[in-house]
Parts: structure tokens; sequence; C-alpha cells
């Protein structure tokens, strides 16, 4: 406290802002101003006191050469005289900008040292009142650890009394049931392990029918791909079917024509042999005629019947051949239909075969359906 205190008496060396600007203005222009005469009064004392020291010297005549020597001694002056007021200047703008830069230290100090001051009061006033308190506190803590410690003692040696009495009852009371607990404890024990052995082994069973059931999952997915396959193949079979039958409709179609082209010639067959049998009957007739008319011929001597004669036998030999050609037509066409009889024959059975095919496919068909 005492030191603080002390702190506390010393005097700013630091002045006002305010101060510190226009102090600043007033210096520099008193600086140059002063540096200006300064050199002014120095030149001239300086002259002065070389003219002093010097004798006098008696007049000299005019020479043409002395007004040269004199404005080099003048030039010299004045350069000398810039330099001097160059380097004051320098060194005045210098001394200010480190004297700103004091002031600006000294003010964030002086801000610091306060802001210190007022921090080290605080603590202190902090430390007297923890002081005061802490000693409040411990006495009044300690009061109170010793109403604790006396009232805890009693509730343990009130606990105490009481567990002793109640361990004795209970112990009295409950040990037969303790020991029949135990033996019911050794019982379940017993068949808590057989329960583990019977886990056990249908765990093992469990894993048996496990691998039993990958395989048979196996299995069935061997046979749903043999399924999809036999599908596959039953598709393509009905396609093929479907394409027999129409090749099937095509050729009864084309049956169909031909029967109908055959019922037309045998039609025309049977015209043909009933004119063949009119032709017989009209030669037959012919041939009798024939035989009266040459038992006439042979009795009379007529010359223009018999060649009339002649010309009907002649149209008769060649009606005769006409009708020798016709029944090799008529036989040709029998066999022509024996053929197409046979063809038909076989198209029913190849018919019927493939009737038969496609009910045996539909019936796989609708097994492989009702077994998915």
């Amino acid at each position: 406290m005492a030191r603080n205190e002390d702190i506390g008496d010393l005097p700013s060396l630091r002045p006002d802002s305010d101060e510190i600007k226009g102090a600043g203005k007033q210096s520099f222009s008193d600086n140059k101003g002063a540096n200006a005469y300064a050199d002014v009064d120095e030149g001239t004392l300086r002259r002065g006191s070389r003219d002093s020291n010097r004798p006098i010297a008696a007049p000299r005549p005019m020479q043409t050469g002395s007004p040269q020597v004199a404005a080099n001694s003048n030039g010299l002056l004045w350069f000398l005289m810039l330099i001097m007021v160059v380097g004051l200047s320098g060194g005045g703008y210098w001394s200010y900008n480190k004297l700103t830069d004091v002031d600006l230290l000294l003010t964030v100090s002086r801000g610091e040292l306060e802001h210190a001051r007022k921090r080290i009061g605080e603590l202190e006033a902090l430390v007297v009142a923890t002081d005061v308190n802490s000693n409040k506190s411990g006495t009044v803590i300690q009061t109170q650890v010793r109403l604790i410690d006396n009232r805890a003692k009693e509730r343990n040696k009130f606990i105490d009394t009481e567990i002793d009495k109640l361990w004795g009852v209970t112990y009295r009371t409950n040990r037969p049931d303790i020991e029949e607990n135990q033996k019911a404890i050794d019982n379940n024990t017993t068949a808590v392990k057989q329960h583990q052995e019977s886990l056990k082994t249908q765990a093992e069973r469990a894993q048996l029918q496990q691998s039993s059931i990958t395989k048979q999952q196996a299995q069935v997915e061997k046979i749903s791909q043999a399924s999809q396959l036999a599908a596959q193949v039953l598709e393509d079979q009905l396609s093929q079917v479907k394409s027999l039958q129409e090749k099937i409709a095509k050729v009864l179609s084309q049956v169909a024509v031909q029967e109908s082209t055959l019922a037309d010639q045998n039609k025309t067959v049977l015209g043909q042999a009933q004119i063949f049998d009119q032709h017989a009957q009209d030669i037959a007739d012919l041939k009798t005629s024939v035989q009266t008319v040459s038992q006439l011929v042979g009795g009379s001597s007529v010359g223009e019947d018999i060649d009339v004669l002649a010309k009907s036998l002649v149209e008769l030999e060649n009606k005769a051949k006409l009708l020798d050609v016709m029944e090799q037509n008529t036989n040709q066409l029998d066999d022509r239909v024996f053929v197409v009889e046979a063809s038909i024959g076989s198209v029913d059975a190849f018919r019927r075969d493939t009737n038969q095919k496609l009910d045996q496919l539909e019936k796989q068909i609708r097994k492989l359906s009702y077994s998915e």
C-alpha cells in the first residue's frame, strides 16, 4: 500500500496533448527563425571578430582583379550558409519527429501506468475483502465441520446398533431360507448345465439344418435355372410348333385346292368315261352295221357305198385311238389321285403327331408353372 501511494504522489512528466501540439508548432517556427537569426548573427560576429583581430592595413591602390576575389569569397559564404541552413532544418525536422515519438511513448506509458494503478487498487481491495471473508468463512466452516462430524458420529453409532439388531434377527429367521435357496441354486445350476448342453445340441442341429437349407437353396436355384432353360426351350419349341402349324395350314390349303382340282378332274374323267362308253357303243353299233353292210356288199356291186363305209371306218379308228389316249390320261390321273391321297394321309399323320407333341408341351408347361 505504501509503494502505491508513493507512485500516486509522483507528478506527471508528460504535458497535455494540446500543449504538445502547440509547443511543437511554435518550436518548429521558432527554430526556423532562430536558426536564421543565429546564422546571420554568427556571420556578423565572425566578421567582427576577424575585423577586430586584423590590423588595419593601408589602403591599396585600385586593381582590376579585386572584384573577382570578393565575388568568389561571397559565393563560398553563401554556399556555406545554405549548407548550414539545410543541415539545421534537417536536424530540426528529425528532432521534431523524435520528440513526437517520445511524446507518444510517454502518453502510452502514462495510460498504461494509470490502468495499472487502477488494476492494482482493485486487486488490493479484492485481497482485503478476500482476507476478511476467508477469516470469517474459515471460522464458520470449522464450526460447521465440527457439527457435521458430531452428527455423523452419532448417526454411525445409531446405524451400527440398528444393523447389529437387524443382522441378528435376519440371521436367525432367514438362515433356513438361505440354506434352501442355496440348495435350489445348486439344483438350478445342474438344470442350467443340462439346458446348456441341450442348447449346444440344438445349435448343432440348427447348423446342420442351415447347411441343408443352403444346399436346398442351391438346388432350388439350379432347378430354377433349369426351369428357366426348359421354359426357354419350350418357348422355342412352341415357336417352332407355331411355324409348323402355319406350314401345315398352308399345306392343308394346298391339299384342299388339290382336292378341289381332283374333284373337278374326277368329274371330267367321269364325263370322259361316259363319252368313252358311248363311243364304244357307237363302235360296236358301227361294227355290227359294217358287218351287215359287208354282207350286203358281198351281194351287191355299188362302189360309192363302199367308199362311204371306208371313210366311216377310218373315222371310227381315229376315235378309237383318241379313246386309247383318253384311257392313258385317265390312268395317269388315277395315279396322281393315289399319290395325292397318300400325301394327304402322310400330312394327316404328321398333323396328328404335331398335335400330340403340342399336348405334351402344354402339360410340361403346366407342371413347371405349378412347381414354380
